[in-house]
């Protein structure tokens, strides 16, 4: 039997085995998930803190306005 395109019984076609829908992620990747979250939101805050200052400074970055 073919499973590559099966029916789930709401309707809906999916590709791959029945088996590929419930596969959980390793510690191991979610833990480089939290990491790559941490390091992105860490950039964002430091970049609107050097954004701040640059505003109340009266150099406010190129393409941006100041409030």
């Amino acid at each position: 039997m073919d499973t590559r395109h099966m029916e789930r019984p709401g309707g809906d076609l999916f590709a791959g085995p029945p088996g590929d829908l419930c596969q959980m992620p390793s510690h191991e990747e979610i833990g480089s998930l939290i990491a790559v979250t941490v390091a992105a939101n860490l950039a964002l805050v430091n970049r609107r803190l050097v954004d701040h200052r640059r505003a109340h400074r009266g150099a406010a970055p190129a393409g941006r306005r100041s409030h």
